[in-house]
């Protein structure tokens, strides 16, 4: 049902999946019921009420037949609903290409291009990233069982990804090369189902009890090595990388002016003195199918 906020009525809701959990909206674990749909309602509206809705935003408001933008703005969802709580968003449009960015934000009366793209584990000679075309088939051919369905993505190495990383960022610096000047430019990583880079976002990491030092290494070492591609990539001002309930920004300067999170000192000195032998550990990647109580769910 539309979304009733200090008088006004929005189309839809955003908010983060784990307090969508914690509120009891989706489902949330064996034995855990959902709200019923006039209970959730109202807490959604009492909920929303001091919090942002993206719906404001034209992205979502004005209609839109392309289905790859139509992806890319859902994507941003939960990202933005994050961002205000460090930025003043005014206004999100989609940018108009060839001349301008992906999307444009209004931040305080000040233009940002803003560039979105999904992280690749690696680098693939011809037609791109073959499994993502594979999942689609999985996820429409599998129904919900009593036992999770695991679809596997590949195993890949942390150079591997880095350097992956650095020719995504490499063709998106270029083609902003390209494009019309704007006082400030983001590149927005997309940290998707089958991307790398997980291990730098999400908070808390499970580690085999006596690893847990390894673990925190490889962490950093991700942490550095992105850092150090991330420097490279002017004309960009910030590159965001940013998965469901998270998000970490490396700006390209020194500085921090829009005081979003970035990687602490202490871990990116950690990553560069740990072992490069963790630039070779293999990393397997794979989305798993849960049988919830009303339907399945990644």
């Amino acid at each position: 049902k539309p979304i009733k906020r200090n008088g006004e009525m929005f189309p839809f809701a955003v908010l983060p999946i784990k307090v969508a959990r914690d509120l009891q909206l989706i489902p949330c674990g064996p034995g855990v019921p959902c709200r019923t749909e006039d209970e959730a309602q109202k807490l959604l509206e009492q909920f929303m009420a001091d919090r942002p809705n993206v719906a404001r935003f034209k992205i979502y408001c004005e209609a839109c037949t392309d289905k790859k933008r139509r992806k890319e703005a859902d994507d941003l969802k939960e990202l933005l609903w994050h961002l205000e709580s460090f930025v003043k968003l005014d206004e999100v449009s989609f940018g108009q290409p060839p001349d301008e960015p992906d999307f444009i934000f209004q931040i305080q009366g000040k233009q940002v291009g803003v560039e979105l793209t999904d992280l690749d584990p690696k680098i693939f000679k011809t037609g791109g990233y073959a499994q993502k075309g594979k999942f689609k088939k999985w996820q429409a051919q599998t129904k919900p069982t009593a036992a999770p369905q695991k679809f596997h993505w590949g195993s890949y190495t942390l150079r591997e990804s880095l350097l992956a990383l650095r020719t995504q960022v490499a063709g998106k610096r270029d083609k902003a090369k390209q494009q019309r000047d704007f006082p400030e430019r983001w590149l927005l990583l997309h940290v998707s189902k089958g991307s790398p880079f997980s291990q730098i976002l999400g908070g808390k990491h499970q580690a085999a009890p006596g690893r847990e030092n390894e673990v925190a290494d490889f962490i950093a070492k991700s942490m550095h090595g992105a850092h150090s591609v991330c420097k490279e990539a002017k004309p960009f001002d910030y590159v965001v990388f940013f998965m469901q309930d998270d998000f970490v920004a490396f700006p390209t300067d020194s500085g921090n002016p829009r005081k979003l999170p970035i990687p602490s000192e202490e871990i990116l000195n950690r990553g560069a003195q740990a072992s490069d032998r963790f630039l070779d550990w293999q990393k397997d990647s794979s989305s798993v199918r849960i049988n919830r109580e009303r339907g399945g769910a990644y």
